[in-house]
């Protein structure tokens, strides 16, 4: 009997787990028809959408995936979808590309790229996640996908980019450019033809290591520096996954050993900024230290002063007949007046840096009126100076950020200095106009070799300013951007489908006809002078 009501229990009890096994397969295959049918409709959306837009053949599954990864170099952008662009872009100024089943929307027009840039509807793409967020090239402004983290970031940031503190600066692109020329002086005396890619790259990543971190690598004469070397690795890694699109995959990534070699370099990167970051953070604070010893010292003379105006008032009551000649206090109420208004004066003219904190504030005061004598204070240097409650970075914000600004600086100054060199030794007499105008501000022969260049002198290079502004359009140094969009917006005669899976890469094609509006970069402005300089000096 305990037997039959053993087994009575146990079939009852088999029964209710295979009813529980029956309930969850049926809610997984409800899940998975939703999931395919929601994926298969805004698929299909896609597909309708993307139907209107000019664009090569696509294949089932790998799109044209074939088509823009032949090549290992940096041909993809410049090369691939470049012809892919003018190939389908007779009747239209939008291309689409498929990579697998994401949706590429490529925009060579500048109106439409305006739009794109100019609209809240788009954001920064997934993708900047994926290529620079989890890498060494950090979460900095230029590659953060949050929009909270990013507003609190450059609300704290832009104030170090004031003109009056980019200014002092210009010593050291001087300083470097010295070398670079020194160096391609040397290569021209061969009469043989040069790559000066690399050279213009070592002399950007010197001026930028000085600007940036406030310390020396000294890469031109040291290329093989490991913060230099696993930088480029780390950047060479990022364009290999933009070049063979299935890279994207992290899991593809991680199988083929790439993830483990970024890694690898990721962990120097960090190390050798951490510890310059160490290096500052303690020198700030002894400085600080130092001057709130100064300042004590300061006070108590101050006190000591007072006791002795004090005593001299006395004289003004016949007390002292040694005092006669002493202060009275009138005429002390007078002079603080005299400070006072003195004091006024000093803070009315100051009104243009009044939004600017702390010690920050205070330096870009100081270079208000910039000599070429103030000492040169790096981004790092006035991050760590923030120390008003709320605006402070993090020891890991500040490292994403010096990660992203090395990252953004160092190939694309390298590729405009490049790209305006070539423009200017094909094209000899807009070589010679810009030869003339720097003649005309640094003396021609007669150039003191010991003159440093002032903002004054790079405001007044007004042609070669609008030269290497024609050469950023000409040749942007970075051509492309990406962006998402969460609803549906209209474009043109087109409308671009929603959704997180779509990018929307706004690719510029080389002369078009209009103005990118980009600022005279100083370290362009001073490199080429220099090497203009010294290359028709021979």
């Amino acid at each position: 009997m305990l037997e039959d009501l053993f087994l009575l229990v146990l079939q009852k009890q088999n029964h209710h787990n295979l009813n529980i096994v029956n309930l969850v397969l049926t809610l997984a295959v409800i899940y998975l028809m939703y999931f395919l049918y929601t994926n298969f409709k805004s698929q299909w959306r896609k597909y309708k959408l993307s139907s209107t837009m000019q664009g090569p053949k696509a294949y089932p599954l790998i799109g044209n995936v074939l088509s823009i990864s032949e090549s290992k170099s940096g041909s993809y952008f410049e090369n691939k979808t470049s012809k892919l662009i003018k190939r389908n872009s007779s009747a239209s100024d939008i291309v689409r590309i498929w990579i697998f089943h994401n949706l590429f929307v490529l925009v060579k027009d500048p109106i439409h790229a305006q739009d794109i840039l100019r609209s809240t509807a788009f954001r920064k793409n997934e993708y900047y996640r994926t290529l620079f967020c989890d890498t060494a090239l950090g979460q900095g402004l230029l590659t953060n996908v949050s929009w909270d983290t990013w507003r609190r970031h450059r609300k704290i940031i832009t104030p170090t980019f004031h003109f009056n503190i980019l200014h002092t600066y210009i010593t050291y692109f001087y300083e470097e450019t010295q070398i670079l020329c020194n160096l391609l002086g040397e290569m021209v005396k061969t009469q043989e033809e040069i790559e000066i890619d690399m050279k213009l790259k070592l002399a950007g990543f010197d001026m930028i290591v000085r600007n940036v971190l406030g310390v020396q690598i000294n890469a031109q004469s040291n290329p093989q520096h490991p913060f230099l070397m696993n930088m480029i690795d780390t950047m060479q890694l990022t364009q290999l996954r933009l070049y063979q699109p299935w890279l994207l995959n992290d899991t593809l990534f991680r199988l083929l050993g790439h993830h483990t070699r970024q890694m690898k370099s990721t962990r120097e990167i960090n190390s050798f900024i951490k510890s310059v970051i160490t290096m500052k953070r303690k020198e700030y604070e002894n400085e600080r230290s130092k001057n709130n010893i100064d300042s004590n010292n300061n006070i108590n003379n101050n006190s000591n002063e007072y006791e002795n105006d004090l005593d001299r008032n006395k004289c003004g009551m016949g007390q002292n007949d040694d005092c006669k000649n002493a202060n009275t206090i009138p005429d002390i109420i007078e002079n603080g007046l005299n400070q006072h208004q003195e004091v006024n004066a000093s803070n009315l003219r100051s009104d243009e840096n009044q939004n600017l904190k702390g010690d920050l504030g205070k330096h870009v005061k100081n270079c208000d009126e910039y000599d070429g004598g103030l000492k040169t204070k790096s981004f790092l240097e006035l991050l760590l100076e923030m120390d008003t409650p709320g605006d402070k970075l993090t020891d890991e914000e500040i490292l994403s950020e010096l990660s992203t600004l090395f990252f953004a600086a160092l190939d694309t100054t390298s590729t405009s200095n490049g790209t305006a060199l070539l423009l200017l030794a094909m094209h000899p007499d807009v070589l010679q106009k810009v030869t003339e105008e720097i003649d005309s501000i640094f003396g021609g022969p007669d150039y003191d070799d010991g003159r440093k260049p002032t903002p004054v002198d790079l405001s007044n290079l007004n042609y070669l300013e609008c030269v290497l502004k024609e050469n950023s359009r000409m040749y942007p140094a970075a051509p492309t951007v990406f962006r998402q969009v969460d609803e549906e917006v209209p474009l043109g005669k087109h409308i671009l489908p929603a959704g997180k899976d779509q990018k929307y890469l706004c690719f510029v094609v080389q002369l078009q006809q209009f103005s990118c509006g980009f600022s005279c970069c100083i370290s362009v402005a001073c490199l080429l002078i220099y090497i203009l300089q010294e290359v028709c000096s021979m």
